[in-house]
């Protein structure tokens, strides 16, 4: 029979409720964990554990970053298309002068630079 003695914990000898309270916290940090990074966590409460709260906090700061690139990746591809098309048009029917051109890339140049800047900078 297991004995519930601290110096057992974390070893084959170890009294099986040490084993069910560790498998129930990593259990509950992953749970956690994995709520941040699908968007579902509602920001209440905190992990037990000073470790583990920081770790919930750089996780969820990454996924803001990731989603914060994403979306900067999505409008720079918007005006890398329209820069394409845009040449692919011009090569084909000729239509703009250098004066013209000039302004329509000094145009696109706004748009992928209030991109970049994100919505609270955009007017």
């Amino acid at each position: 029979m297991n004995t519930d003695s601290p110096i057992f914990d974390g070893t084959d000898a170890a009294h099986p409720a040490w084993w069910r309270g560790n498998d129930a916290g990593v259990a509950g940090a992953v749970m956690r964990i994995r709520e941040v990074l699908d968007g579902t966590y509602d920001g209440r409460g905190v992990l037990g554990g000073a470790d583990l709260e920081q770790l919930r906090r750089d996780v969820a700061a990454l996924t803001s970053e990731r989603d914060r690139l994403a979306a900067e990746t999505a409008a720079l591809k918007k005006v890398a298309w329209a820069i394409v098309i845009h040449q692919e048009q011009n090569d084909r029917y000729g239509v703009l002068d250098r004066d013209q051109e000039a302004a329509w890339f000094e145009d696109v140049a706004l748009e992928a630079k209030q991109a970049l800047a994100g919505p609270e900078v955009q007017s």
